[in-house]
């Protein structure tokens, strides 16, 4: 179950990132993580609330 929120939450800002992975990229620096899979659903939830419900 987890795995499959998480999922959907990266392809929420995979969705919304330019061609090359912006906010992707942005995700994993302001988090210090070497990839995806590290990611908590918490700190997806926090950046999508944050960089993509703004726009």
């Amino acid at each position: 179950m987890d795995e499959k929120r998480r999922d959907e939450l990266i392809t929420i800002i995979s969705n919304h990132s330019d061609r090359y992975g912006n906010l992707l990229i942005k995700f994993l620096v302001r988090y210090n993580l070497t990839n995806l899979q590290q990611a908590g659903i918490e700190q997806l939830e926090e950046f999508i609330k944050e960089e993509i419900k703004e726009r």
